[in-house]
């Protein structure tokens, strides 16, 4: 499978576990993505561009290639580009009931 290429990962009929999703995911120039993790965690790892993260608790930090962030069940963060467009690897994680 080609992330790159494909929309979807069918990440959960290849592995058992908690998988839901993985992707590649383009933040183009000057817009925002928030991720909420109701029932899921994710991690979110920078491939390309420079972002500011700001989470639930009004904290901030920089996002660039070779960092990543993680948001247990319940955690909020968004991400707005800096400078260019953005490509994130990003893991879904389903929190069991």
């Amino acid at each position: 499978m080609n992330l790159l290429l494909s929309g979807d990962s069918g990440i959960d009929t290849v592995l058992t576990g908690p998988w839901k999703d993985v992707r590649v995911q383009r933040v183009e120039a000057g817009e925002t993505q928030t991720f909420r993790a109701d029932g899921l965690e994710y991690a979110i790892f920078a491939i390309s561009g420079n972002g500011r993260v700001i989470d639930a608790e009004d904290r901030t930090w920089h996002l660039s290639p070779g960092t990543a962030i993680a948001l247990p069940d319940t955690g909020e963060a968004t991400i707005t580009t800096v400078g260019g467009a953005c490509t994130f690897f990003v893991v879904e994680l389903q929190v069991s009931s």
